[in-house]
């Protein structure tokens, strides 16, 4: 009994509450990521060959033409297999560009000859080699617009 009337007693103070501060309500600014450059690491000797190797057969894919297919065996494929081993391979890069420059170019003459479906799966298939590639990325919202009208 005395400890309820303890509690009791305890729970009757006043209690110094801090007064409660309201502050306006605001949208948090959205932040674009901020994309981390690949570090340069020494390679050894046995991954610089493979890695040279790789580019080889990538430069003979883009040769003949097998840019994007057939899958598994393209230059594309090759290129990104060197990436893997090392992130900021300039070979490799400008490889990839290259096929994205090549199929920018055939959307712009498909654009050109009025074909809309065949420029917009020319510039899908640049961007399956360089997804940030950013002159097909513009030429996509282009013709995505013409689409729409």
């Amino acid at each position: 009994m005395l400890i309820a009337g303890g509690a009791y007693y305890f729970l009757q103070l006043p209690v110094d509450v801090p007064p409660v501060i309201k502050a306006p309500i605001t949208t948090p600014e959205v932040v674009a990521p901020v994309e981390e450059e690949p570090i340069e690491v020494p390679l050894d000797p046995e991954t610089q060959a493979k890695i040279e190797r790789i580019l080889e057969i990538a430069d003979l894919h883009l040769a003949i033409g097998r840019l994007i297919e057939p899958e598994g065996s393209n230059a594309a494929e090759a290129y990104r297999a060197v990436l893997d081993f090392h992130p900021v391979n300039e070979r490799a890069l400008a490889g990839l560009q290259q096929i994205a420059t090549h199929y920018e170019q055939q959307a712009r003459t498909s654009l050109g000859n009025g074909d809309l479906n065949k420029a917009l799966s020319e510039i899908d298939a640049g961007l399956k080699a360089y997804p940030r590639h950013s002159a097909l990325m513009l030429l996509r919202e282009k013709a995505k617009g013409g689409a729409e009208k």
